[in-house]
């Protein structure tokens, strides 16, 4: 009796628990079931809801898929509706990765190919000064005076002033809250590198160069010689013995004009004689990295050859010896 009564135990015992095995599978399977739906619902990383975007990416996957059959032509081709998301997914980075690489390699032969234009123009010779230029010069000259005071006179000023601003503005005062990091020009050298009229050198030069930008365009002088001071200029040497510029030259989207009015004195007053005048932008695109350029500009009886640095991202330091 007790044998028996142990043997209908074990087998409720048993029943029970396959009735709990059942259930907890079934529950399982349920869950699973679920879970593949969510995962078959949300997109994959990256994958845009909004239809623009979603139709981008699948021209992405398109994309990919084309090239990557094009490469492999021996290869089962691959169909874009038998892909699983993950594969999907690694297509369309895949595609835009590839985009930005080639955005970056047309980005660096653009500015390699800049860069050998200017080194180009640095070696070649200087224009020889146009006999008919004296005229277009006083021409431009004034042009740009008469433009200068229509823009900034009533803000900076007479055209002939200097920079107000001056270096080391904040040795001893506190900075301002708000600052950058713009580009600026460093000027190396300016030399008179043709000459024109039957002049000959030695000549006893004086006048005014200076740069101008667009934190007040007025004056920045780098060369400054009065009549009575002149520079005398030799066969071997033709370079201008530069004293400035006062600050550092800020140079924003091509906006530095070089500024000069030179003259070679005679044996009066009367008999001085205009050897350069000029206003031109020196440099109109903004560099990707800090480059060295050499410039001319012809302009009455000589050629000015300019040779300057455009430091990017710089910060002014003052030294004083």
């Amino acid at each position: 009796m007790e044998m028996e009564m142990e043997e209908t135990g074990r087998k409720r015992e048993r029943l029970a628990e396959a009735a709990g095995t059942g259930k907890k599978q079934a529950r399982q399977k349920k869950l699973s079931g679920k879970i593949s739906t969510a995962s078959q619902a949300v997109p994959f990383h990256g994958q845009a809801t909004d239809p623009l975007s979603k139709l981008v990416e699948d021209l992405r996957l398109d994309q990919e898929v084309a090239r990557r059959n094009k490469e492999n032509p021996g290869m089962e081709p691959i169909v874009v509706e038998e892909l699983t998301e993950q594969e999907r997914m690694e297509f369309v980075r895949e595609d835009k990765a590839r985009e930005i690489r080639a955005l970056h390699e047309i980005s660096e032969r653009m500015y390699a190919k800049l860069l050998a234009s200017e080194a180009e123009l640095a070696r070649a010779p200087p224009p020889p000064p146009d006999p008919n230029q004296e005229d277009r010069s006083e021409l431009d000259y004034s042009e740009y005076r008469r433009s200068w005071y229509d823009k900034w006179s009533s803000q900076y000023g007479s055209f002939e002033d200097t920079t107000p601003i001056p270096c080391m503005r904040f040795t001893d005062n506190p900075m301002p809250h708000l600052t950058c990091n713009p580009s600026t020009v460093q000027i190396f050298s300016v030399k008179v590198a043709e000459i024109a009229g039957g002049l000959q050198c030695p000549l006893d030069v004086f006048g005014m160069i200076s740069m101008r930008d667009a934190l007040d365009h007025n004056r920045n002088i780098i060369f400054c010689r009065t009549r009575d001071n002149c520079q005398s200029l030799t066969q071997q040497d033709r370079n201008l013995v530069l004293t400035g510029p006062i600050r550092a030259v800020v140079h924003e989207y091509g906006s530095v004009y070089i500024d000069a009015v030179l003259k070679v004195k005679g044996s009066s007053e009367s008999e001085d004689i205009d050897i350069s005048l000029l206003i031109r932008r020196c440099n109109r695109y903004e560099p990707l990295e800090s480059i060295v350029c050499s410039i001319s500009y012809s302009s009455k009886l000589s050629t000015l050859e300019l040779a300057y640095g455009i430091v990017v991202s710089s910060v002014e330091a003052t030294i004083t010896v």
